[in-house]
């Protein structure tokens, strides 16, 4: 079950962000996963909510959005969709090439962002203090930051995007 590696680094990475900033709470992670990865997303979800629970990432939503397979025609650069299992995807829609491409996506495996309320000191939303980190307009974390926090991870890009509104009804 090699989804435990996979959720492990994740929720590392996300706690590990998540604490650099001063998070109160993460309240959705953002993934996005090609179709090579075979991976089994009920199997993710569960691992995900146990290797959070007690952290402030335990209420977060995982959310992962499936990339398929998608070649590059080495004729003519097209960019088109292929199923390993039917022979007949094989062939450039465009050119006619047949098996002439590489690979052009189904092997993601990132974090695009996470999505955080609070402050773990405070309970208030840090957009209140001008902090840009956690501006209420989806900004992204400064490059060097975010990347040195998960970096030798297996997650080849990382972008997060802080929420800094406080939930309603709470």
């Amino acid at each position: 079950m090699h989804e435990m590696a996979l959720v492990h680094g994740v929720v590392d990475a996300v706690l590990e962000h998540a604490g650099s900033i001063g998070a109160g709470e993460v309240t959705s992670v953002f993934l996005t996963v090609g179709q090579g990865r075979d991976v089994v997303e009920e199997y993710m979800q569960g691992l995900f909510a146990f290797l959070s629970k007690g952290t402030v990432a335990e209420h977060a939503r995982l959310i992962v959005d499936r990339t398929p397979f998608a070649v590059r025609c080495n004729r003519c650069g097209s960019v088109f969709p292929i199923d390993v299992f039917d022979s007949s995807t094989w062939e450039c829609p465009r050119c006619g090439a047949e098996r002439d491409y590489r690979l052009h996506s189904g092997m993601e495996f990132t974090i695009d962002r996470i999505e955080v309320v609070g402050r773990a000191d405070s309970g208030h939303a840090q957009a209140d203090t001008g902090d840009a980190a956690f501006s209420a307009s989806s900004a992204r974390c400064p490059v060097g930051r975010c990347a040195s926090s998960v970096a030798g991870r297996s997650m080849r890009s990382r972008r997060f995007r802080h929420v800094g509104e406080e939930r309603r009804g709470e």
